[in-house]
């Protein structure tokens, strides 16, 4: 009786543990419609955002949580509201950079992704969303360099995004 006993506490622990990993942050809802972003999303805590026009082309939003959470959206006018078709771009602009390793995870809206400089691991990832004729591109900022954990969290934070 007591190996039944230790096996159901042993296979519980193995699926909470597997069935809280897709899980958004734990963070408060940070909206981002004051700097012209339709999109509230979770992030640390008294995060700081800049909003940043590139040529007028582009708008760059920062977000700087902590060293694990600098989470960059960059919208523009969407090139195409299919979103298969804008993933795909983004997945080929990301395959052709030089560091470029391999994919982790893809989903339908995104895709997390490792690039390797010497023995260095560093991931990355984008997510997309589409509304209106605008797009937004989710990813890690370019001022930080992220382990497997702290990339992954950023995209789900992105995907939890409405």
């Amino acid at each position: 009786m007591k190996t039944v006993s230790k096996l159901f506490v042993i296979f519980s622990f193995v699926f909470l543990t597997a069935s809280c990993g897709d899980e958004a942050p734990q963070y408060p809802d940070l909206a981002l419609s004051p700097y012209g972003v339709p999109i509230t999303l979770p992030a640390p805590e008294g995060s700081q955002v800049e909003k940043s026009d590139l040529g007028g082309m582009f708008t760059e939003i920062l977000i700087k949580g902590s060293d694990d959470y600098q989470l960059q959206v960059i919208s523009n006018d969407a090139v195409t509201t299919n979103l298969d078709s804008l993933l795909g771009l983004q997945k080929e602009n990301v395959r052709s950079e030089r560091y470029f390793k391999e994919m982790i995870t893809e989903d339908s809206d995104g895709f997390v992704y490792l690039r390797q400089v010497d023995s260095l691991n560093f991931y990355d990832f984008r997510h997309i969303k589409v509304i209106g004729e605008k797009e937004y591109i989710f990813q890690a900022s370019f001022l930080g360099q992220f382990d497997q954990s702290a990339a992954e969290d950023m995209y789900k934070a992105a995907q939890a995004g409405k």
